[in-house]
């Protein structure tokens, strides 16, 4: 068992960012008179990001930031998890899994877990890991039936304060909603997003004058 110390609830590592000049040109197409001949220069690009960008998400002037994809890992806790996941463009790629490596994992919480949760998940692993040596030196009905309910307890245990780590799939657009939607919100991980959000090239910019 590890408990994070601080007061972090969510952490982010290997972010990329895909198509980002491709998307930034696109958005121009509207106002092409001849696209093969249409280009997009740096100074062009910039101006057209941050106008377009700023605009509010539901006007259909900031579309083209759907093109510019955004993956990423993330470690946060099981309520974080319940909300994110509530955005249909933030797409789960794979993730660690209790119900394959519950009791074998190392685990992590967040700081604000209480000790008597993690106490009370350690007791069900031992539970576990004993019911199954019952059960392989001794394959009875009786015992089978006995490991397989260790398990379902011990999966039912774990508090939402268990953290998890899962890999997304996003675009610029969604990531501007969420951070609109959430600034305000009382769980401090969405403050935690946001500031990762606004480390995404470009992302400061069109943020500066919908979220302050």
């Amino acid at each position: 068992m590890i408990k994070i110390d601080g007061t972090k609830q969510l952490y982010i590592h290997n972010p990329q960012v895909f198509g980002f000049e491709e998307s930034i040109h696109a958005a121009g197409y509207a106002m092409a008179t001849d696209i093969e001949t249409f280009t997009t220069d740096l100074e062009t690009g910039s101006k057209r990001f941050a106008r377009l960008g700023k605009t509010e998400v539901s006007s259909g002037h900031p579309n083209f930031l759907k093109g510019i994809i955004v993956q990423f890992d993330i470690t946060t806790n099981q309520q974080v998890f319940q909300q994110l996941l509530r955005y249909v463009f933030v797409v789960p790629v794979s993730s660690t899994s209790k119900m394959h490596k519950g009791a074998s994992m190392v685990r992590r919480y967040d700081p604000y877990t209480p000790d008597e949760c993690i106490e009370v998940v350690d007791k069900y692993t031992r539970l576990l890991y004993e019911a199954e040596e019952r059960y392989a030196e001794n394959r009875t009905v009786e015992n089978r039936l006995a490991r397989e309910s260790a398990y379902l307890t011990l999966l039912s245990s774990f508090p939402c304060g268990l953290l998890a780590t899962m890999r997304v799939s996003t675009n610029y657009l969604s990531l501007k909603n969420v951070v609109n939607q959430r600034k305000h919100h009382r769980l401090p991980a969405w403050k935690e997003f946001e500031t990762f959000v606004r480390t995404l090239p470009g992302m400061e910019e069109i943020l500066r004058d919908d979220t302050r």
